[in-house]
Order: C-alpha cells, then structure tokens, then sequence
C-alpha cells in the first residue's frame, strides 16, 4: 500500500518514461494473455483504444499523453490525487470502474510488454498521426469536395438540361400553339377596299406559307368552305361585301366594325354619285364650250375664207386691169400721180402687199385660235375694204383711158378729174389751161 502513497514518476527517462513508446505496441498475444490475469486491466487498455485486440504505438502514445495531462502541477510526477482524478474521468467517460491502483497496474502493464521495443517519442507519434489525420481529412475533404462539386456540377448540367428541355418544350408547345391559332379561322370585318385575293395573301403571310398559284387555290377553297355565302359575283371574279363577317386563318387585324364599315361605304358611294354627276355636268359643260369653240372657229373660218376670197378676186382683177391697161390708161394714171392721186397702180399694188401681209396674221390668229386678235383685224380688214379700192382703181383706170382719147381740152379735164379719184375743179381748171400740155396730148392722138 505504502508504494502508492508515494508520487509516480513519469517525466523523462524514469520508470514510467510517458515520453516514449514502443512503435510495436502491444500484440494480440499479449492482450489475451492480460485478459486472462486481469479483467479490469483489459477494460482499460480497450478503453483508451485497443480494437480488434491489438494495442498500437498509437494508442500507447495517446495512453501515455493521457497520462501525462492527468499530471496537473506539471512537475513530471503523478499524485494520489491525480490519478484519483484521471481515474473518475476514464469511469465517466468510457463507464469504467477503476481507481489509481488499476490505472498504476496499467502503466507497470505497458512497461512490462514494452521494455525492450524500439521506442519513438509520444509527441511524434500523435503528431504524426495527427497529420496523418489531417492529412486524410484532408483528402477526405478534397474528396468530399470534389465529389459535391462534381455532383453540383452534374446536378446542375441536369437542371440545366431540364431546363433547356423544359424551354424547349415550352417553346415547341408555344410555336405549335402559334401555329395552330393562326391556321384557325376566326372573325374578320370585309372593310372597304378589301379584296378575296388580297386577304388570301395576308392570310398565307401570317401563316408563313409561300404565296402561289397552288396556295392561293387553297386558301381559297378553304376560305369557301369556311364562308359558303360570303362570297358574290360570278366565277373567277368573286368579290366580298364591305361589312360582312366572316372567318378567315391568319389573325388578320382590321380597323372599323361593321357600323363604321357600312357608313363609310354609304358615304362613299354618295360621294361617288356627286363625283360622277359633277364629272357628267363637267363633261357637258366642256361639250358646250367645245361647240360653241367649233362653231366660232366654223364662223371665223368661214369668215376668213370669205375675205381671202374677196382679196383673191381682187387680187386677179388688179392683176387684169394692169394687164388690160394701154397707153391711154397709163397716161391717164401718169397724170394722175403727177396730181399727187394716190389712185394709182404703185399705190394699189403696195395696199395690196399690205392687205395681204395682215391677211396673213389673220390667218395666224385663226390657227393660234386667238379669237380676239383674230376679231381686231377682221374688223380692220373690213373697214379697208380692199375689193372697194381696186374696184375704184380699175374704174378710174377704165374712165381715164377714154377721157385720154378724147380730141378736146375739156374731156382732158374730165379724164383728171377722174384719173386724181375727184380732183377739185382748181385742178381740172388747171389741166385745161395748160394749152402746151392739151397741144401735145392732141399731138400724140
């Protein structure tokens, strides 16, 4: 008993060195032969880490620290107190029932199985070990880790795919829904303007179908199936009725209800009434004027046609007299130019290029139909009656020749009272008197 009474020593290199362990540990041998001596001696090498029978260098280093933390004052020795402590931890932890002899029975056990082992440090061997641990619990978390990573990662390639495939599908259905309701026919308003072929087209574009020959023939025999009487007129030239309801494929938008439809074309075909009664007024106005234009034109023209004529024959007749005329009508008209007569052939001819040269712009004004310049010189032309002028001048002509002729001083007279167009009698006394003049006139008839 005394023995026990006394402090363990356990620090370094004593009889109970807890420093250094054997790196053997203690065999299944030696457990089953410590078992078979001492129950609770077996109790406490399985409570501090004997498995499968074997008590490693480990689990002597972890022992042997245990042993080393119950020494409280840390003065490398174990007291009554102490192992009493140490004692009622192990009962309490691992349910134990030992006291300080079992624990310095444990320790004489250890040394015993272990005295000749190669031994290595306690510090070392759980260090070690610790880092083994963390090592491996490291690993294990890396292992962990990637292992989470890589079931993330996989779970989240799989929600994505799910998600892509779920999009998809939402996608599909939506197209196949899209499709659908635009290939079902639904309610339209004919508005005004509206064509059969023109709405077909709208509907295979919204639809996304190509506009041919083909789709246009059935889209259209769609159309009648889905409208048996909305369609008017005769075959190939069908027409819609402005404000029907009817179904047509496509979703097509329209603008006003059938009401407004209606009105407006109620409104237009008023305004189309007006427009083709105001075009017939205008059309018959314009027929009026047209006429009344044709048959000034008719006037004019007819009017021209009379006065170039008139200066035509005038024109010859001139022509003719100056033709006809002998010595005594150029006699005759000599005398009368020497009297300042403007009778005379010169003076004719000259009012004859100038009649005709307004003729002319006559002419021009009836072509360029500018009735008011046109009317101007008719009426100058007319005041200037020129077949009056010639006809004056072939008489005087025609008069003065005979008077030339005559033998007495008298008809001379008479001849230039003629030839100068009514000359004064001062003249015509003049001629009568000029008894050299009369002399050679005799003379020469």
């Amino acid at each position: 008993m005394g023995m026990f009474n006394k402090k363990m020593n356990i620090s370094e290199g004593k009889k109970y060195d807890t420093t250094k362990v054997s790196t053997d540990g203690i065999t299944q041998e030696e457990l089953k032969a410590i078992e078979k001596k001492n129950k609770k001696l077996i109790d406490i090498y399985k409570a501090l880490g004997a498995k499968d029978g074997e008590f490693s260098k480990l689990d002597l280093a972890l022992a042997m620290d245990g042993f080393a933390k119950a020494d409280a004052d840390g003065d490398g020795k174990l007291s009554k107190k102490e192992l009493n402590e140490y004692a009622n931890k192990l009962n309490e932890e691992y349910n134990l029932d030992i006291d300080r002899k079992d624990l310095k029975a444990f320790l004489k056990s250890v040394r015993k199985h272990t005295k000749n082992d190669d031994k290595d440090q306690t510090s070392k061997i759980i260090q070690a070990d610790a880092d083994a641990k963390a090592q491996a619990k490291a690993k294990a978390e890396a292992e962990a880790k990637a292992k989470a990573e890589a079931e993330a990662k996989a779970k989240a390639e799989a929600e994505a795919k799910a998600k892509a495939d779920a999009e998809a599908k939402a996608k599909a259905d939506a197209e196949a829904a899209r499709i659908k309701d635009l290939n079902t026919p639904k309610s339209y308003i004919v508005q005004n303007g509206d064509r059969l072929e023109d709405l077909l087209k709208r509907s295979l574009e919204a639809r996304g179908i190509e506009v041919t020959p083909e789709s246009l023939a059935e889209a259209k025999a769609e159309f009648i199936k889905n409208n048996p009487k909305a369609l008017h007129g005769p075959k190939g030239k069908e027409y819609l009725y402005a404000g029907d309801e009817i179904k047509i494929a496509g979703n097509l938008e329209y603008k006003d209800s059938k009401d407004v439809v209606i009105a407006k074309y109620k409104k237009a075909q008023e305004a189309a009434e007006l427009k083709k009664q105001q075009e017939a007024e205008a059309n018959a106005e314009k027929e009026r004027l047209q006429k009344e234009k044709d048959e000034k034109i008719a006037t004019i023209k007819n009017q021209y046609s009379g006065i170039a004529a008139a200066f035509e024959e005038a024109e010859k007749s001139f022509e003719a007299q100056v033709k006809k005329d002998g010595w005594a009508a150029n006699t005759a008209d000599a005398i009368a130019g020497f009297f300042g007569s403007k009778n005379t052939e010169d003076h004719v001819r000259a009012d004859l290029d100038k009649y005709k040269e307004k003729l002319n712009e006559l002419k021009a004004a009836l072509d360029s139909e500018n009735f008011e310049q046109f009317n101007t010189l008719y009426k100058e032309l007319s005041e200037n009656d020129i077949t009056q002028r010639v006809l004056k001048y072939n008489a005087s002509q025609e008069t003065g020749g005979n008077v030339v002729k005559g033998v007495t001083v008298g008809i001379i007279s008479g001849a230039a009272a003629v030839a100068t167009g009514g000359a004064s009698l001062a003249v015509t006394a003049a001629v009568a008197g000029a008894s050299t003049f009369g002399a050679s006139v005799a003379a020469e008839t």
